[in-house]
């Protein structure tokens, strides 16, 4: 057995089968917990600790500011959120709701801090803070408090929520064809012709389209981080190797901006290359939402492309079912909120599909 060592959260060891062992004594009590690797059994013990947080205090006297200690301890953040995102979102909850018991916390508390923050934060900067108190408290809720609130965030934000009406096809196209640089405009077209994401657009590879069946693997995206960085990681569903079907006038964008490339002595693995690197997601985005915006069109960034991928779909009578395959959705729910009109007609090629004049 190693020699025990303190780290300041109790004793830590390594056993003789490999595993990890933390102690820690509270209030005369020795509390263990075991795991496969030390971060494991840390988080073990600080789950266990939750028991014993509040032993001399009553819980109907906790506030949200000391809860939320004792839920940062116990919940892993994922890998993407930084530092500075968690104490945004903790800072604003704490602001707003710190001083208040956590157990008179009730729906229509929500619904206040909801409208305070609407004033000053975008509607998804407001639905990620509320998600994550919602999601405090029903921690709270699984470990023994009296909580009143039985909202959840689509309760609060779906009935409010007015769908924007969409650009129509013809204005999309308007706005691509006004772009100036020609390797972002074929960036939107390929978004409009396949409903690939953004990162997905720009991490493509000539090697992962077949240009004769017009089929698309999504092996990767690039992402592009809050310190203005990008990297390239797997899809945003995480799973690699998914494919979408190109349509036919897409593989002849595609033609033209190889004959362009080769023009200009372009030569990249990469199909959308901008100063011989992979285009930036941001700039891309930041270039579109400019063009809609010169055309009167608010509101919508690149994604919109997306969205109307799928409403071409449904217009030409493509199935719901899949039009999810097609957009990589593992639920067909989240499908329906892009389309304004489902029809169950026969399925037609996508590829087939055409698109005002650009055939």
């Amino acid at each position: 057995m190693s020699r025990k060592k303190g780290n300041g959260m109790g004793t830590v060891y390594r056993r003789k089968d490999g595993t990890y062992c933390v102690q820690r004594t509270i209030g005369g009590h020795r509390v263990t917990a075991y795991g496969r690797n030390k971060t494991e059994a840390l988080a073990k013990m600080n789950k266990k600790l939750i028991s014993y947080q509040y032993t001399d205090k009553d819980k109907s006297l906790v506030t949200m500011s000391e809860y939320i200690e004792v839920y940062k301890k116990t919940i892993p953040e994922a890998k993407r959120t930084t530092e500075d995102v968690r104490a945004f979102i903790f800072g604003y909850i704490d602001r707003l709701l710190g001083d208040t018991l956590i157990e008179k916390i009730s729906d229509d508390t929500i619904i206040h801090v909801v409208s305070d923050l609407a004033k000053t934060l975008s509607s998804s900067t407001t639905m990620l803070i509320i998600s994550r108190t919602l999601g405090i408290l029903e921690h709270a809720r699984r470990h023994g408090y009296n909580i009143k609130t039985t909202c959840t965030t689509h309760d609060v934000f779906h009935q409010k929520k007015k769908l924007k009406e969409l650009p129509s096809i013809e204005d999309a196209l308007t706005v691509i064809n006004d772009v100036h640089n020609f390797i972002f405009q074929c960036c939107g077209y390929i978004a409009l012709y396949s409903g690939l994401r953004r990162g997905e657009i720009c991490g493509l590879q000539w090697s992962d389209i077949n240009m004769e069946t017009g089929v698309i693997h999504i092996n990767k995206q690039i992402v592009v981080t809050r310190d203005g960085s990008n990297y390239i990681t797997s899809p945003k569903n995480g799973i690699v190797g998914q494919t979408a079907q190109l349509m036919d006038c897409g593989i002849n964008k595609l033609r033209e901006l190889s004959e362009y490339y080769k023009e200009h002595n372009i030569k990249s693995d990469f199909v959308f290359v901008f100063h011989d690197k992979p285009v930036n997601p941001s700039s891309l985005g930041c270039t579109f939402r400019r063009a809609f915006l010169a055309h009167g069109i608010h509101g919508f960034s690149f994604h919109v492309f997306r969205h109307l991928h799928a409403s071409l779909l449904a217009s030409n009578n493509i199935p719901l079912i899949a039009i999810t395959r097609q957009l990589r959705h593992s639920n067909p729910s989240t499908t329906d909120r892009y389309l304004h009109s489902i029809t169950d007609a026969s399925v037609d090629d996508i590829r087939r599909i055409k698109i005002g004049p650009l055939q």
